[in-house]
């Protein structure tokens, strides 16, 4: 991809529950090399919009295209692109970070895991954690762990739900520092509600 390609499209998508609409007509365009962020409050629809940017909810109206590919029609394909972390994801407990990682390296196809994940555990400050269990894992720990995760395979869509939400000013200025390494070669959406730290 080259600066200015499209790397997600969402057009006119619309979600209703049974008591109300969570999503009216929401458009969305992100180009490679560009930051978007979703901020509102809570309720306000921006998880529902990026669950059905990731393909997990399907829109009542509209559609989605990740690097060229529909959503509806390859899920599959236009998955490969994109990565997904947030922090109210769970963290396989029985596991060793490092086991953990690469796991889903192997899953992403990442031809030499050991040297992805070394890259992501120093790029956020966390390799001393590498043989650590899921057990004795702070919240922070995981949300850093699981967005080193969502970057193994370098995806051309990064979409991270509240990154930094309840998290340290410390950890959180890991998080956005890291990130600020990553975006300039990776796409970044990122949908979280109003700050919460000054």
């Amino acid at each position: 991809m080259h600066p200015g390609d499209v790397v997600l499209e969402a057009r006119g998508l619309v979600k209703d529950y049974r008591r109300a609409r969570a999503v009216d007509g929401v458009d969305v365009v992100v180009r490679a090399g560009e930051r978007v962020a979703f901020l509102g409050p809570n309720g306000a629809g921006k998880t529902t919009t990026l669950l059905m940017i990731l393909g997990v909810v399907s829109p009542d109206a509209g559609e989605v295209t990740v690097c060229g590919v529909p959503l509806a029609r390859s899920r599959s394909r236009a998955a490969e692109h994109v990565g997904f972390a947030a922090g109210y994801l769970p963290l396989t407990e029985r596991l060793r970070v490092r086991e953990y990682l690469r796991l889903y390296a192997q899953l992403y196809g990442v031809a030499r895991p050991d040297a992805r994940i070394e890259e992501g555990l120093a790029r956020f400050e966390i390799a001393h954690l590498a043989d650590a269990l899921g057990t004795e894992l702070s919240s922070g720990q995981r949300t850093l762990i699981g967005i080193v995760r969502a970057t193994l395979h370098r995806p051309r869509l990064l979409v991270l739900d509240e990154p930094t939400a309840s998290l340290d000013p410390d950890v959180a200025h890991r998080v956005r520092t890291g990130l600020l390494e990553i975006t300039p070669r990776d796409r970044l959406l990122v949908a979280h509600d109003e700050p919460r730290h000054a």
